[in-house]
């Protein structure tokens, strides 16, 4: 599972702290608990691949939490943990020209409110 958690991009905050981070994420992946029954972790031999499975009367079975029909994966048990940790765009272009100077998209007046237009007109 450490693994598959170095091959996810965290925020630059977060990069320093990677390695207790990572293990503070399996640590409480570890501790999850789907209709009172603690989740293990089962590596198939065959594929690599780790599945997640509950002890259901002394059987491991596949996870099918709140009586959906999607079996629990792996990536779904770590998307919670980890997502506030990985790296975000901030929706920003950080194209230039030839000249170093940033290249904006143009505006379309078309799809703008008068608020927006004005804004548009006074920062030109």
């Amino acid at each position: 599972m450490k693994t598959k958690l170095l091959t996810f991009e965290y925020g630059e905050a977060f990069n320093a702290l990677k390695e207790p981070l990572i293990e503070t994420i399996i640590s409480k992946i570890k501790q999850t608990k789907v209709k009172d029954n603690l989740v293990l972790l089962e590596l198939d031999s065959a594929t690599g691949n780790l599945n997640v499975r509950q002890s259901i009367e002394g059987a491991l079975r596949d996870v099918y939490p709140d009586g959906s029909n999607e079996k629990l994966t792996i990536e779904k048990l770590i998307a919670p943990h980890i997502e506030p940790f990985l790296k975000k765009s901030n929706g920003k272009s950080d194209e230039k020209n030839a000249d170093g100077k940033k290249i904006t998209p143009p505006i379309d007046a078309t799809k703008l409110t008068l608020h927006e237009e004005r804004w548009a007109n006074a920062n030109r």
